[in-house]
């Protein structure tokens, strides 16, 4: 159904814009107001989005989630209209809406992926109390691509060496001498250049492949 909007909408030469909602927290409104009260604030969200955005389609991705199809209108001040009704429900659970938005502006992109990156946009925006929505831009699809890159090369980086154990000294404050070495990884990218443990480390431990690292460096000081 997404699909088509977006052809139709094409047709009739407007953009279209994908919208990932998400509420922030709300598992603690459930808990704290039970899981009927949860449903209410759940419709609550739906009547103000469709408010928001009259005549545009909307579903209910998963539990808080929704996403929303529409075409070229003043998306900003829309959201923040939505988070004014929220926020005017009366409930103190520090419940707060995050959007994340991406323009289709390739008519090749199937939209799974446009999906995918409204939620990047939309996550990318969690706990940060000063911004309620992002667009999907090209820092965004920069970190994804580096993502994609680190999760497909970790073996061939551990392989062929690319990660190497740079040892820090640490120094004792009584004697002001060093009394341990602290091994630090670092990846040597061919292609990437100097990566840092902040770089790479976050992917892998959120793709549970942080053990291959692990496992390396413990390698290479034995060795």
């Amino acid at each position: 159904h997404a699909g088509a909007y977006v052809r139709r909408a094409r047709m009739r030469g407007r953009m279209a814009y994908l919208v990932y909602f998400n509420l922030e927290n709300f598992s603690v409104f459930n808990e704290r107001y039970g899981f009927e009260e949860g449903d209410r604030l759940l419709l609550l969200m739906s009547v103000a989005i469709q408010a928001a955005f009259p005549g545009y389609l909307l579903s209910r991705f998963s539990e808080d989630h929704f996403l929303l199809v529409c075409e070229s209108i003043n998306l900003e001040e829309s959201i923040l209209d939505v988070r004014e009704q929220l926020h005017a429900y009366g409930r103190n659970a520090n419940v707060e809406l995050k959007a994340g938005i991406f323009c289709l502006e390739d008519d090749k992109l199937d939209i799974g992926t446009a999906c995918d990156r409204a939620k990047i946009a939309c996550d990318s925006i969690a706990h940060r109390y000063d911004r309620t929505f992002r667009w999907y831009d090209d820092e965004l699809d920069w970190q994804v691509e580096r993502s994609q890159y680190i999760e497909s090369h970790i073996d061939r980086a551990v392989e062929n060496g690319w990660i190497k154990v740079f040892y820090h000294p640490i120094l004792d404050t009584g004697t002001g001498k060093v009394s341990v070495f602290e091994g630090l990884a670092r990846w040597i990218d061919p292609v990437k250049g100097m990566l840092s443990p902040a770089d790479f480390i976050p992917i892998l431990e959120d793709e549970k492949l942080i053990y291959k690292v692990d496992l390396h460096i413990v390698d290479v000081i034995l060795e």
